[in-house]
């Protein structure tokens, strides 16, 4: 038979599938049956939140306006910079960006329609409803949400029991509301997403995949520095040099920018990463910061813009002491380092069970809140994921119910203003009695230890 006669009775073979709507619904409705814990959870975040936003006001106090985060609207603007063309002044123009600029460019769809929709935001005064936070609002929660389907993911790769994962989804959603919704701050919650995708790419042996995903991790917030390593010690050595070249890339290729522009300002914000003790949460640990006068410092003078009652504000916060907590969360960075190579020195096989590492990175997460000199409430988002995540990994309802207990009173206890020692005794002290509650069970250390773990998380 002709090459072209088999070609055409191939293309009509009745029996060769093609794309239509009805296939294309059923596997949609198929993956979203395959993700109901975090497809849950994200419904609930995203409700809830917004309905606090608008309602808390006028029905709780009383007050004609919405509640949204502060923060959103430094970000808000500083991706308005970045819209604008003007990539090398977002530090510069707007120092309150202390972080790499990846979570810009995540908002920037939303900002760009905003503005050409001409919605007004809340900076630099502030406004009683900014239409911007309707589509900035939910936009900024769904984002969050993808750490609840990363965690999702780890739990439905080791066979993990439904009810597992839906109280996993539920309790990480019950912490994760006072992250975006009260604070404004979705890119702790993407950094934990791209991070666990990325351990999940790296026990599935694709290396290649989990060094490009925790590099996009660290240019949205380096904070996950402190568990990246567990992904390059998975690796074999002669692998190190490309894992590190791919993680360093992205977040290379987005201050590059900013600090051929305005280097000085630039570098400031990135490695002093200036804070405010007499506004958020200070800690023992402030005795042992840098101290920025605020003249030295143009961001303490420029937060916010000019105005009546803003210049007060400015004044204000000017005459506030200014820290950088860059310095010392190196000290917590180098802690987590040497962690990771402990257990990848005398324990590798634990590299290789998701429950340990998963734990593991609870621990690097908590060496944060450790060291910190200045807190703020979403600093400990990251470790109580992870340390849900290791209970509901390994451990039983009583251990998942406990975990989840104390995990809900740190969110609870890290809002309130105490004293340095009142504050940051009882935030540690809990962190430490979670991460004790989620331990791997003995036996993890042994070679069968990930397959005992799976048959756990089957139970």
């Amino acid at each position: 038979m002709p090459e072209g006669t088999l070609v055409v009775s191939v293309a009509s073979d009745p029996k060769v599938s093609k794309p239509s709507p009805v296939g294309f619904t059923h596997q949609l409705l198929m993956w979203a049956c395959d993700r109901r814990p975090p497809i849950v959870g994200t419904v609930c975040l995203v409700a809830s939140g917004m309905a606090y936003s608008l309602g808390w006001g006028p029905l709780v106090r009383h007050h004609p306006y919405w509640v949204t985060p502060g923060p959103i609207w430094d970000t808000y603007r500083s991706t308005e910079e970045l819209i604008w063309g003007n990539l090398g002044g977002i530090y510069a123009v707007h120092p309150a960006l202390v972080t790499f600029p990846g979570i810009l460019l995540v908002l920037a769809p939303c900002v760009w329609l905003c503005q050409h929709l001409g919605l007004h935001g809340s900076f630099p005064f502030a406004v009683a409803h900014p239409g911007s936070w309707l589509l900035v609002g939910p936009w900024s929660m769904l984002v969050a949400s993808s750490a609840l389907f990363a965690l999702d993911r780890l739990m439905r790769e080791a066979n993990a029991a439904l009810w597992r994962r839906m109280a996993l989804g539920g309790f990480a959603a019950v912490v994760l509301f006072p992250v975006v919704v009260l604070w404004g701050h979705p890119e702790d919650a993407l950094a934990v997403a791209l991070l666990a995708w990325a351990l999940s790419a790296s026990l599935g042996g694709r290396s290649v995949v989990a060094g490009w995903l925790a590099g996009l991790a660290i240019a949205v917030q380096p904070l996950v520095l402190l568990v990246v390593a567990l992904v390059l010690l998975r690796e074999l050595p002669r692998r190190w040099p490309g894992m590190l070249t791919r993680m360093a890339l992205p977040s290379a290729a987005l201050v590059s920018v900013p600090l051929a522009a305005h280097f000085h300002r630039t570098w400031q914000s990135i490695s002093a990463q200036p804070n405010y003790p007499a506004i958020d949460h200070p800690t023992p640990l402030l005795a042992f910061a840098t101290r920025l006068a605020p003249e030295r410092y143009p961001g303490a003078v420029r937060l916010v813009a000019s105005g009546h009652g803003l210049k007060e504000v400015a004044a204000h916060v000017a005459s506030q002491p200014v820290v950088a907590a860059g310095p010392l969360r190196s000290v917590a960075l180098l802690c987590a380092l040497a962690v990771a190579l402990a257990a990848w020195r005398w324990r590798r096989e634990w590299l290789d069970d998701m429950s340990v590492l998963a734990w593991l990175g609870a621990v690097g997460f908590s060496l944060r809140i450790i060291f910190e000199p200045v807190m703020d409430p979403f600093y400990v988002w990251p470790a109580l994921a992870f340390v849900l995540l290791a209970a509901a990994l390994a451990g039983g309802w009583i251990r998942i119910g406990a975990v989840a207990a104390v995990a809900v009173v740190v969110s609870v206890v890290a809002e309130w203003h105490l004293s340095p020692w009142g504050y940051w005794a009882p935030v540690v002290a809990l962190l430490i009695l979670a991460l004790v509650l989620s331990a791997p069970q003995r036996g993890l250390s042994s070679r069968g230890g990930r397959d005992r773990q799976v048959q756990l998380a089957r139970a």
